[in-house]
């Protein structure tokens, strides 16, 4: 990952040498972004390129298929190939055209690996809205969008956060701390120049 100025940081996606299960890259979506992904050329020729006609969630597709329709593995390298932006700026897509694009992602994996959907979709939902809380947060927006996020991450998969209750608390922590910087920020005059 690297900083809005351009640094490197030691910050990675996902652990050095770990091999993702179809369950993991559904419910965590461990890759950045798409720039992130080193695939080979005989991937494609075994799975079939992205799909053209999805938004926000075709890399992630791409991976899924790659591990539910091949003998392929999906793992992290122990050598950094390439460096994701940390800049929130960079990310200002609609959140709920990214939660859109993410159910054409658990539709199109339905159809070639339906079980795997009907045991991980509560949960996988549940991170997903969870990640766009996150998302608001970084981005500033207003904290009834980031606690509506967080508040259906919630009710999607209750156990999800009995068990990992940190992962709620961080969000609405960043929540809290964004609408914070919003308050503090909105009443300051604007520079007249």
């Amino acid at each position: 990952m690297v900083d809005a100025l351009g640094q490197a940081t030691v910050s990675t996606a996902w652990p050095a040498g770990a091999e993702a299960t179809p369950s993991e890259l559904l419910c965590e979506a461990p890759m950045a972004s798409i720039s992130t992904l080193v695939v080979r050329h005989s991937v494609f020729d075994a799975v079939g390129d992205f799909d053209e006609q999805m938004r926000f969630a075709d890399d992630l597709e791409l991976v899924v298929r790659v591990r539910c329709l091949s003998t392929w593995r999906v793992q992290a390298l122990d050598d950094v190939l390439t460096q994701h932006p940390l800049n929130p700026s960079l990310s200002r897509a609609d959140l709920e055209a990214m939660f859109r694009g993410w159910q054409t992602l658990m539709a199109k994996v339905s159809i070639y690996a339906p079980d795997l959907v009907e045991r991980h979709h509560e949960r996988a939902q549940a991170l997903q809205l969870q990640r766009l809380a996150q998302r608001a947060a970084c981005l500033k927006l207003p904290l009834t969008q980031g606690l509506s996020l967080l508040g259906r991450a919630l009710r999607s998969h209750p156990r999800t956060w009995l068990r990992q209750p940190l992962r709620a608390l961080g969000t609405l922590a960043a929540l809290a701390r964004s609408a914070w910087h919003n308050q503090r920020y909105a009443f300051m005059p604007k520079a007249p120049f």
